[in-house]
């Protein structure tokens, strides 16, 4: 990044956008809206590096030409003798599986044989590597069976009661189902014709925990709408606290925090933003302006209002809010078989569909 600050004048400002912006230690995964640019940046960003002595290699894009233009000792190894014809490779993108030829995540279920104990639930539950929360509704069910043990007092290596490992065993059975999931990697599959963008966030909460969810909704001039989800968040219960209003409280904080995060990352100019919710509560207590609260919901609604603003806020039915599979769980089969947590709500893909126009919840 000093390097983009000290001599970057020299190269395109995208090459040092690129550099000071996209890496992540030694990864620096970005995507640009044609081929001519894709090369330009990779040809500026390796020069800028060379500069300071770094050589910036290993590199793999889901397009051929892009990379032919790249010399053969600068790609990743699996293209580095790549022939017309051949299949591009499955790479790892900050440690989730990409295929470069279907440019799509997907999950690969290697999980070692562990024993039937709370150390090895834990050591399985935290092998699923999803930062995304793609998976986060199945995550649910594998984190309350661990909070379960916790509640009981069993010990690392004690063994586990009888309800508890039929429905481990389940479970951890029931996950190689995931690997017939294929998620799109590009969440604005036209880039040149885009008419407005939109970022819709889903919060719920339940007695079995909370969560959130997000797409972003492209609108194009010719009429089309595609709807991307972005992350997920599923959290189970805390262990010390059933009241399910405040969770729902809690759960669209998680949404306004995430929005924040969102729109800085993304870089989108111009997105409009919406939360969803399903609880009339939550929009009285954010609409309310004399009403004192107690310290518990005064300060999550301090901290909503200084994220977001009231007009953004929309009430949705429960059966229309895809992030109640995020606060309930979710089975692998279930996660394949009615994909609504990846897809979005069938709403927002209508053409004709105004969030402006969605009247508050009374």
């Amino acid at each position: 990044m000093k390097r983009a600050s000290d001599d970057g004048e020299e190269f395109c400002s995208k090459a040092q956008d690129y550099v000071r912006n996209d890496f992540y230690v030694d990864d620096g995964p970005t995507s640009r809206a044609t081929v001519e640019e894709t090369i330009k940046l990779v040809d500026s960003a390796v020069k800028l590096c060379d500069k300071a002595g770094l050589l910036l290699h290993k590199w793999v894009s889901n397009n051929r030409e892009v990379i032919s233009s790249i010399p053969a000792e600068l790609r990743a190894k699996e293209v580095q003798q790549l022939k017309p014809g051949d299949k591009l490779p499955t790479v790892r993108v900050l440690g989730v599986l990409r295929c470069a030829e279907t440019d799509s995540f997907y999950f690969k279920m290697d999980l070692d044989e562990q024993s039937v104990s709370r150390r090895g639930i834990l050591s399985t539950v935290c092998s699923v590597y999803d930062p995304l929360g793609f998976l986060a509704p199945v995550m649910l069910t594998g984190k309350a069976i661990l909070q379960g043990l916790c509640k009981e007092g069993i010990g690392w290596d004690d063994p586990v009661p009888d309800d508890l490992k039929v429905k481990w065993t389940k479970w951890r059975n029931d996950l190689n189902k995931l690997e017939v999931l294929r998620i799109n990697r590009c969440i604005k599959p036209d880039n040149t014709n885009v008419a407005s963008l939109e970022l819709h966030h889903f919060s719920d909460a339940s007695e079995a925990g909370y969560g959130q969810c997000s797409y972003l909704r492209v609108l194009y001039r010719d009429g089309g709408v595609n709807v991307s989800f972005v992350t997920g968040k599923a959290r189970v219960m805390p262990l010390n606290r059933r009241i399910t209003i405040r969770l729902e409280l809690t759960a669209a904080v998680v949404s306004a925090r995430v929005s924040a995060y969102l729109r800085k990352e993304l870089r989108l100019n111009g997105v409009k933003v919406y939360y969803w919710t399903d609880s009339k509560v939550v929009i009285c207590y954010l609409k309310s302006e004399t009403k004192r609260f107690k310290i518990y919901v005064s300060n999550r609604v301090q901290l909503i209002c200084d994220l977001t603003k009231m007009d953004q806020w929309k009430y949705v039915r429960s059966e229309d809010n895809p992030s109640d599979e995020g606060n309930r769980g979710m089975t692998a089969a279930q996660l394949v078989a009615n994909p609504r947590w990846l897809n979005g709500p069938k709403f927002i893909w209508n053409k004709k569909f105004e969030p402006s126009k969605v009247a508050d919840a009374n």
